[in-house]
Protein backbone atom coordinates (compact mmCIF):
# COMPACT_ATOMS: atom_id res chain seq x y z
CA UNK A 1 0.00 0.00 0.00
CA UNK A 2 1.33 3.42 -0.96
CA UNK A 3 1.35 5.97 1.86
CA UNK A 4 -1.84 8.00 2.15
CA UNK A 5 -0.33 10.60 4.46
CA UNK A 6 0.74 14.18 3.78
CA UNK A 7 4.40 14.02 2.61
CA UNK A 8 5.20 17.40 4.16
CA UNK A 9 4.00 16.24 7.59
CA UNK A 10 5.86 12.95 7.19
CA UNK A 11 9.08 14.82 6.45
CA UNK A 12 8.56 17.40 9.19
CA UNK A 13 8.09 14.75 11.89
CA UNK A 14 10.51 12.28 10.33
CA UNK A 15 7.79 9.63 10.30
CA UNK A 16 9.00 6.09 9.49
CA UNK A 17 6.98 5.70 6.29
CA UNK A 18 7.34 2.03 5.31
CA UNK A 19 8.33 1.05 1.76
CA UNK A 20 5.90 -0.92 -0.37
CA UNK A 21 5.49 -4.62 0.44
CA UNK A 22 6.69 -7.48 -1.74
CA UNK A 23 3.14 -8.44 -2.69
CA UNK A 24 0.56 -6.06 -4.16
CA UNK A 25 -2.32 -7.08 -1.91
CA UNK A 26 -4.81 -4.93 -3.81
CA UNK A 27 -4.53 -7.44 -6.66
CA UNK A 28 -6.39 -9.90 -4.42
CA UNK A 29 -9.15 -7.63 -3.13
CA UNK A 30 -12.69 -9.02 -3.42
CA UNK A 31 -15.43 -7.79 -5.71
CA UNK A 32 -17.37 -6.80 -2.58
CA UNK A 33 -15.84 -6.29 0.86
CA UNK A 34 -18.43 -8.62 2.39
CA UNK A 35 -16.57 -11.39 0.55
CA UNK A 36 -13.10 -12.72 1.46
CA UNK A 37 -10.03 -11.42 -0.38
CA UNK A 38 -8.04 -14.00 -2.34
CA UNK A 39 -5.53 -14.61 0.45
CA UNK A 40 -4.80 -18.10 -0.87
CA UNK A 41 -3.31 -16.63 -4.05
CA UNK A 42 -1.34 -14.03 -2.09
CA UNK A 43 0.24 -16.82 -0.05
CA UNK A 44 1.32 -18.63 -3.21
CA UNK A 45 3.52 -15.76 -4.39
CA UNK A 46 6.44 -17.04 -2.33
CA UNK A 47 7.05 -13.61 -0.77
CA UNK A 48 7.09 -12.50 2.87
CA UNK A 49 3.91 -10.84 4.14
CA UNK A 50 4.15 -8.42 7.06
CA UNK A 51 1.30 -7.94 9.50
CA UNK A 52 0.28 -6.59 12.87
CA UNK A 53 -1.78 -8.12 15.67
CA UNK A 54 -5.00 -6.50 16.87
CA UNK A 55 -6.56 -7.33 20.24
CA UNK A 56 -8.34 -4.09 21.20
CA UNK A 57 -12.08 -4.21 20.62
CA UNK A 58 -12.40 -0.88 18.83
CA UNK A 59 -13.19 -0.05 15.21
CA UNK A 60 -11.26 3.24 15.40
CA UNK A 61 -8.07 1.32 16.21
CA UNK A 62 -8.88 -0.90 13.24
CA UNK A 63 -9.56 2.09 11.00
CA UNK A 64 -6.27 3.83 11.78
CA UNK A 65 -4.32 0.57 11.48
CA UNK A 66 -5.85 -0.14 8.06
CA UNK A 67 -4.09 2.92 6.60
CA UNK A 68 -0.54 2.11 7.76
CA UNK A 69 0.32 -0.31 4.96
CA UNK A 70 0.42 -3.78 6.53
CA UNK A 71 -0.18 -6.71 4.20
CA UNK A 72 -2.48 -8.28 6.76
CA UNK A 73 -3.93 -7.92 10.23
CA UNK A 74 -3.89 -10.85 12.64
CA UNK A 75 -7.10 -10.49 14.67
CA UNK A 76 -6.63 -12.50 17.86
CA UNK A 77 -9.83 -13.96 19.32
CA UNK A 78 -8.05 -16.71 21.25
CA UNK A 79 -6.62 -14.35 23.86
CA UNK A 80 -9.31 -11.67 23.94
CA UNK A 81 -12.97 -11.79 25.05
CA UNK A 82 -14.06 -10.45 21.67
CA UNK A 83 -17.36 -11.77 20.36
CA UNK A 84 -18.22 -12.63 16.75
CA UNK A 85 -20.25 -9.47 16.16
CA UNK A 86 -17.40 -7.17 17.22
CA UNK A 87 -14.92 -9.22 15.19
CA UNK A 88 -17.15 -8.91 12.12
CA UNK A 89 -17.19 -5.11 12.43
CA UNK A 90 -13.40 -4.97 12.76
CA UNK A 91 -12.88 -7.24 9.75
CA UNK A 92 -15.14 -5.14 7.55
CA UNK A 93 -13.73 -1.86 8.87
CA UNK A 94 -10.20 -2.87 7.90
CA UNK A 95 -11.14 -4.24 4.49
CA UNK A 96 -13.20 -1.15 3.67
CA UNK A 97 -10.80 1.55 4.95
CA UNK A 98 -7.75 -0.12 3.42
CA UNK A 99 -9.74 -0.54 0.20
CA UNK A 100 -8.84 -4.20 0.19
CA UNK A 101 -5.11 -3.64 0.54
CA UNK A 102 -4.84 -5.01 4.08
CA UNK A 103 -6.35 -8.46 4.58
CA UNK A 104 -7.65 -9.76 7.91
CA UNK A 105 -6.92 -13.25 9.18
CA UNK A 106 -8.58 -14.35 12.42
CA UNK A 107 -7.19 -16.62 15.10
CA UNK A 108 -10.35 -18.36 16.28
CA UNK A 109 -10.66 -19.38 19.95
CA UNK A 110 -11.77 -22.99 19.48
CA UNK A 111 -12.21 -25.75 16.92
CA UNK A 112 -15.95 -25.09 16.93
CA UNK A 113 -17.53 -24.98 13.48
CA UNK A 114 -19.57 -21.93 14.52
CA UNK A 115 -16.43 -19.78 14.85
CA UNK A 116 -15.17 -20.96 11.48
CA UNK A 117 -18.48 -20.05 9.85
CA UNK A 118 -18.92 -16.73 11.67
CA UNK A 119 -15.50 -15.41 10.70
CA UNK A 120 -15.57 -16.62 7.10
CA UNK A 121 -19.13 -15.33 6.65
CA UNK A 122 -17.83 -11.96 7.89
CA UNK A 123 -15.33 -11.89 5.03
CA UNK A 124 -12.12 -12.88 6.82
CA UNK A 125 -9.23 -13.59 4.47
CA UNK A 126 -8.42 -16.67 6.49
CA UNK A 127 -8.61 -18.40 9.84
CA UNK A 128 -5.76 -19.41 12.13
CA UNK A 129 -6.50 -22.53 14.16
CA UNK A 130 -4.51 -22.72 17.43
CA UNK A 131 -3.33 -25.88 19.21
CA UNK A 132 -3.43 -28.04 16.08
CA UNK A 133 -2.02 -31.46 16.85
CA UNK A 134 -3.56 -34.01 14.48
CA UNK A 135 -4.59 -34.48 10.87
CA UNK A 136 -8.11 -35.31 12.07
CA UNK A 137 -8.42 -31.84 13.59
CA UNK A 138 -7.30 -30.34 10.29
CA UNK A 139 -9.89 -32.37 8.39
CA UNK A 140 -12.62 -31.17 10.76
CA UNK A 141 -11.64 -27.54 10.16
CA UNK A 142 -11.55 -27.97 6.38
CA UNK A 143 -14.95 -29.65 6.49
CA UNK A 144 -16.37 -26.69 8.46
CA UNK A 145 -14.69 -24.07 6.25
CA UNK A 146 -15.45 -25.41 2.78
CA UNK A 147 -18.74 -25.59 0.92
CA UNK A 148 -19.64 -28.84 -0.86
CA UNK A 149 -18.18 -30.79 -2.53
CA UNK A 150 -15.03 -30.07 -0.49
CA UNK A 151 -16.69 -29.71 2.91
CA UNK A 152 -19.96 -29.38 4.77
CA UNK A 153 -20.12 -25.66 5.45
CA UNK A 154 -23.72 -24.55 5.74
CA UNK A 155 -25.33 -22.27 3.18
CA UNK A 156 -25.28 -18.70 4.67
CA UNK A 157 -28.57 -17.06 3.66
CA UNK A 158 -27.71 -13.68 5.25
CA UNK A 159 -24.12 -13.28 4.11
CA UNK A 160 -24.59 -12.09 0.53
CA UNK A 161 -27.60 -10.19 -0.79
CA UNK A 162 -28.57 -11.77 -4.13
CA UNK A 163 -28.01 -9.35 -6.95
CA UNK A 164 -26.31 -6.79 -4.65
CA UNK A 165 -23.22 -8.19 -2.89
CA UNK A 166 -22.83 -11.50 -4.71
CA UNK A 167 -20.75 -10.29 -7.66
CA UNK A 168 -18.17 -12.75 -8.98
CA UNK A 169 -14.52 -12.22 -9.91
CA UNK A 170 -13.46 -13.17 -13.39
CA UNK A 171 -13.24 -16.94 -13.79
CA UNK A 172 -15.44 -17.82 -10.80
CA UNK A 173 -18.79 -19.55 -11.38
CA UNK A 174 -20.37 -19.18 -7.95
CA UNK A 175 -19.98 -17.35 -4.66
CA UNK A 176 -19.25 -20.68 -2.98
CA UNK A 177 -16.29 -21.17 -5.27
CA UNK A 178 -15.05 -17.73 -4.20
CA UNK A 179 -15.21 -18.68 -0.52
CA UNK A 180 -13.61 -22.08 -1.12
CA UNK A 181 -10.75 -20.71 -3.21
CA UNK A 182 -10.06 -17.37 -1.48
CA UNK A 183 -10.15 -17.78 2.33
CA UNK A 184 -7.05 -19.52 3.71
CA UNK A 185 -6.83 -22.15 6.43
CA UNK A 186 -3.73 -21.76 8.62
CA UNK A 187 -3.07 -24.52 11.16
CA UNK A 188 -1.13 -23.24 14.18
CA UNK A 189 1.23 -25.81 15.63
CA UNK A 190 2.46 -25.13 19.16
CA UNK A 191 3.22 -28.44 20.87
CA UNK A 192 5.75 -31.25 20.54
CA UNK A 193 2.96 -33.58 19.42
CA UNK A 194 1.85 -31.10 16.78
CA UNK A 195 5.39 -30.77 15.45
CA UNK A 196 5.76 -34.54 15.25
CA UNK A 197 2.49 -34.72 13.30
CA UNK A 198 3.17 -31.63 11.19
CA UNK A 199 3.59 -33.51 7.91
CA UNK A 200 0.23 -35.27 8.28
CA UNK A 201 -1.53 -32.06 9.40
CA UNK A 202 -0.28 -30.01 6.46
CA UNK A 203 -0.96 -32.83 3.98
CA UNK A 204 -4.73 -32.51 4.55
CA UNK A 205 -6.30 -31.07 1.36
CA UNK A 206 -7.58 -27.57 2.00
CA UNK A 207 -4.85 -26.51 4.44
CA UNK A 208 -2.97 -23.53 2.99
CA UNK A 209 -0.33 -22.55 5.55
CA UNK A 210 0.92 -23.12 9.07
CA UNK A 211 1.99 -21.05 12.04
CA UNK A 212 4.42 -21.88 14.83
CA UNK A 213 3.17 -20.80 18.26
CA UNK A 214 6.59 -20.26 19.79
CA UNK A 215 5.40 -19.27 23.26
CA UNK A 216 3.35 -22.36 24.06
CA UNK A 217 5.80 -24.66 22.31
CA UNK A 218 8.75 -23.34 24.27
CA UNK A 219 6.83 -23.50 27.55
CA UNK A 220 6.00 -27.16 26.92
CA UNK A 221 9.71 -27.78 26.31
CA UNK A 222 10.61 -26.09 29.60
CA UNK A 223 12.01 -22.99 27.90
CA UNK A 224 11.26 -19.27 28.37
CA UNK A 225 8.16 -18.30 26.33
CA UNK A 226 9.88 -15.86 23.98
CA UNK A 227 9.43 -15.72 20.21
CA UNK A 228 12.51 -17.67 19.16
CA UNK A 229 15.65 -19.27 20.50
CA UNK A 230 18.67 -21.44 19.61
CA UNK A 231 17.93 -24.32 21.99
CA UNK A 232 18.29 -27.70 20.21
CA UNK A 233 14.97 -29.08 21.48
CA UNK A 234 13.10 -26.04 20.19
CA UNK A 235 14.94 -25.86 16.88
CA UNK A 236 14.27 -29.55 16.26
CA UNK A 237 10.54 -28.87 16.54
CA UNK A 238 10.76 -25.77 14.33
CA UNK A 239 12.60 -27.70 11.64
CA UNK A 240 9.98 -30.46 11.73
CA UNK A 241 7.33 -27.88 10.86
CA UNK A 242 9.43 -26.19 8.17
CA UNK A 243 10.22 -29.52 6.52
CA UNK A 244 6.54 -30.49 6.58
CA UNK A 245 5.63 -27.13 5.02
CA UNK A 246 8.27 -27.59 2.33
CA UNK A 247 7.17 -31.14 1.55
CA UNK A 248 3.54 -30.07 1.22
CA UNK A 249 3.80 -27.59 -1.61
CA UNK A 250 6.20 -25.11 0.02
CA UNK A 251 3.54 -23.74 2.36
CA UNK A 252 4.18 -20.42 4.12
CA UNK A 253 5.05 -20.51 7.83
CA UNK A 254 3.71 -17.70 10.04
CA UNK A 255 5.01 -16.47 13.37
CA UNK A 256 5.32 -13.50 15.73
CA UNK A 257 8.45 -11.36 15.37
CA UNK A 258 8.32 -8.35 17.69
CA UNK A 259 11.43 -6.17 17.62
CA UNK A 260 14.54 -6.06 15.39
CA UNK A 261 16.22 -9.21 16.73
CA UNK A 262 13.20 -11.47 16.21
CA UNK A 263 12.34 -9.91 12.85
CA UNK A 264 15.85 -10.55 11.58
CA UNK A 265 15.87 -14.08 13.00
CA UNK A 266 12.56 -15.12 11.49
CA UNK A 267 13.18 -13.53 8.10
CA UNK A 268 16.48 -15.44 7.90
CA UNK A 269 14.77 -18.69 8.90
CA UNK A 270 12.32 -18.34 6.04
CA UNK A 271 9.07 -17.36 7.76
CA UNK A 272 6.77 -15.95 5.06
CA UNK A 273 4.16 -14.41 7.36
CA UNK A 274 5.38 -12.32 10.29
CA UNK A 275 3.43 -10.25 12.82
CA UNK A 276 5.88 -7.54 13.81
CA UNK A 277 3.88 -5.45 16.27
CA UNK A 278 0.50 -5.15 17.99
CA UNK A 279 -1.97 -2.48 18.97
CA UNK A 280 -1.29 -2.99 22.69
CA UNK A 281 2.51 -2.91 22.57
CA UNK A 282 2.64 0.04 20.16
CA UNK A 283 0.23 2.01 22.35
CA UNK A 284 2.03 1.23 25.61
CA UNK A 285 5.62 1.69 24.42
CA UNK A 286 4.91 4.98 22.64
CA UNK A 287 3.37 6.41 25.82
CA UNK A 288 6.29 5.09 27.88
CA UNK A 289 8.74 6.78 25.50
CA UNK A 290 6.95 10.13 25.69
CA UNK A 291 6.73 9.96 29.49
CA UNK A 292 10.43 9.10 29.75
CA UNK A 293 11.34 12.03 27.49
CA UNK A 294 9.21 14.51 29.47
CA UNK A 295 10.64 13.47 32.83
CA UNK A 296 14.22 13.54 31.55
CA UNK A 297 13.71 17.08 30.24
CA UNK A 298 12.15 18.17 33.56
CA UNK A 299 15.06 16.64 35.47
CA UNK A 300 17.54 18.37 33.18
CA UNK A 301 15.95 21.73 34.02
CA UNK A 302 15.91 20.92 37.75
CA UNK A 303 19.61 20.07 37.58
CA UNK A 304 20.41 23.34 35.81
CA UNK A 305 21.44 21.49 32.66
CA UNK A 306 19.04 23.27 30.29
CA UNK A 307 21.86 24.63 28.15
CA UNK A 308 21.48 25.20 24.42
CA UNK A 309 23.21 21.94 23.60
CA UNK A 310 20.79 20.11 25.83
CA UNK A 311 17.85 21.87 24.23
CA UNK A 312 19.07 20.89 20.77
CA UNK A 313 19.44 17.28 21.84
CA UNK A 314 16.01 17.29 23.46
CA UNK A 315 14.43 18.75 20.34
CA UNK A 316 16.13 16.12 18.20
CA UNK A 317 15.01 13.39 20.57
CA UNK A 318 11.43 14.72 20.56
CA UNK A 319 11.35 14.53 16.79
CA UNK A 320 12.58 10.95 16.88
CA UNK A 321 10.14 9.98 19.61
CA UNK A 322 7.23 11.39 17.58
CA UNK A 323 8.13 8.88 14.87
CA UNK A 324 8.11 5.81 17.09
CA UNK A 325 4.59 4.63 16.36
CA UNK A 326 5.82 1.49 14.59
CA UNK A 327 8.83 0.87 16.83
CA UNK A 328 8.80 -0.98 20.12
CA UNK A 329 10.96 -2.83 22.55
CA UNK A 330 11.35 -6.57 22.17
CA UNK A 331 8.54 -8.32 23.97
CA UNK A 332 7.38 -11.87 24.25
CA UNK A 333 4.20 -13.01 22.57
CA UNK A 334 2.69 -16.31 21.73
Amino acid sequence: MASRGNPMIQQLYKLPVPPLGQVKMSAYRPVCYDQPPDFQSALKQGKTLVGTCLTILNTDVARFTSNIGFDFVFLDLEHTPMGPEAAKEIIRTIHAHSEGETHVIVRIPTFGHEWVAWMLDAGAAGIVVPHSETAEQARQIVEAAKFPPFGKRSYPPFTAVPGVTDGLPKGKKSLYQVYNEHAAIIMQIESKKGCENAHEILAVPGVDATMIGAGDLRMELGLPPVQDGPEPAYQTCVQQVFKAAKDNGDMPVFGFAFGPAFIESKVKQGYRGIMVTSDVTALVYKQMADLKLAREMIQRKEDGRDDDDGKDKAAEMASRIDAMCLKEAVTSAK
